[in-house]
């Protein structure tokens, strides 16, 4: 029996007992040292709930804010357009009694109008020329109530109908797309319109 406590298999075993019962022994002083709380004891549910509550308000504060920002600049755009359109429809309005005029009065006023950088005017002073030099001829009579695109059907047959569209087309962007009226504009529309006048004479 002693020989076979000394053997080394019996000592090996008895190490291997030794550990398993050390290492139950220090898991269990381990345990009893940790405390009872729970890990995550420590967070706040309450606090995290409201933290979670303000960052959603927040969140839903910048959403409102930037939908509200969107909803003004689409007012504020078309309220621009709006008025723009609204007072070039009352200086035409005011011109109506004078639309009967010459078309060298036309054409002056529109270079001065262009000498003075009043390209808008001028560009416009030009389309009425070309209005005027239609009911002159009778091709289209004056008619207040007549449109841009009710002008081009009457007149797409017309020699040269391209001449007639620069001064329409340009007469549509100022009036309704709020473009700004520039030099070259105002000389693409003088330099059509005289090749109207040109084709017109010839007819």
């Amino acid at each position: 029996m002693t020989n076979e406590k000394n053997s080394l298999p019996w000592q090996l075993y008895q190490l291997n007992q030794r550990l398993k019962e050390w290492w139950e022994l220090k898991t269990i002083e381990l345990g009893n040292s940790l405390p009872d709380d729970d890990l995550f004891s420590w967070l706040d549910i309450d606090l995290l709930e409201t933290i979670a509550r303000f960052l959603f308000w927040l969140i839903l504060f910048f959403i409102a804010i930037g939908f509200s920002l969107k909803i003004v600049d689409l007012l504020t755009r078309y309220f621009s357009k709006y008025k723009n359109q609204y007072k070039s429809n009352l200086i035409q309005k005011s011109s109506n009694n004078k639309l009967i005029l010459p078309i060298n009065k036309w054409l002056k006023r529109s270079h001065n109008f262009a000498q003075q950088g009043n390209y808008r005017d001028g560009i416009w002073c030009l389309y009425m020329a070309m209005l005027q030099r239609l009911n002159d001829q009778g091709i289209a009579p004056h008619q207040l109530s007549r449109t841009d695109g009710e002008y081009l059907k009457i007149i797409q047959s017309l020699p040269n109908f391209n001449y007639y569209q620069i001064l329409l087309i340009n007469h549509q962007k100022l009036l309704f797309a709020n473009q700004e009226a520039t030099v070259k504009m105002w000389e693409d529309c003088e330099q059509a319109f005289q090749k109207i006048n040109i084709t017109l004479n010839k007819s």
